[in-house]
């Protein structure tokens, strides 16, 4: 019931209706799209990427993996794009209007702008496992496969005599020996 009162509280109410009046919010359908459609497009190309016998589990989680690292690449971009635009429109000293229209354009130019180098060198787990195993079970049948066809010409040779020294003549009776 606490969690409730403290939802309601009005100085709570009153954060949360500044905060859908923020430049970090989208306002729309197309802007959520525009801001947010980019990652979860690339979580669906990674998980679909991922190294053929891997599980429809592992797939998912792959993709919440890549979702996960592109939406905090965004939020942060959109916060650091926000904060230069303030400063700048501070420096200027640009009116209310020009000020939110240089934090919108500076939030999209703030999420592009970190996308990048975040997405480059984010690690990622569980596409590394994945991939990890694939290679792991690729080594293990090439192995095999070697294996068999090691056994396979012991056998042909065993059985040719080429091995056991049948076809080739003893010391004892081999004249160009002596």
């Amino acid at each position: 019931m606490s969690v409730l009162r403290f939802a309601m509280h009005p100085r709570v109410l009153k954060l949360l209706g500044a905060l859908k009046k923020s430049p970090l919010v989208p306002q729309g359908a197309g802007e959520w799209a525009w801001r947010f459609g980019p990652e979860a497009a690339y979580a669906g190309f990674a998980a679909a990427s991922a190294p053929e016998g891997t599980s429809l589990g592992d797939r998912a989680l792959i993709g919440l993996e890549d979702a996960g690292i592109g939406i905090g690449a965004s939020i942060l971009g959109q916060t650091v794009g926000l904060g230069t635009a303030g400063g700048i429109a501070r420096a200027r000293r640009l009116n209310p209007t020009a000020t939110r229209a240089l934090q919108r354009q500076a939030v999209n130019v703030g999420d592009m702008a970190l996308q990048l180098p975040v997405n480059y060198y984010a690690p990622r787990p569980m596409l590394e496992g994945a991939y990890a195993d694939a290679a792991t079970k690729a080594q293990a049948a090439a192995e095999a496969q070697q294996r068999e066809e090691n056994e396979a010409l012991i056998a042909a040779l065993l059985g040719t005599g080429v091995i056991a020294g049948r076809s080739l003549p003893g010391p004892a009776t081999s004249k160009a020996l002596v």
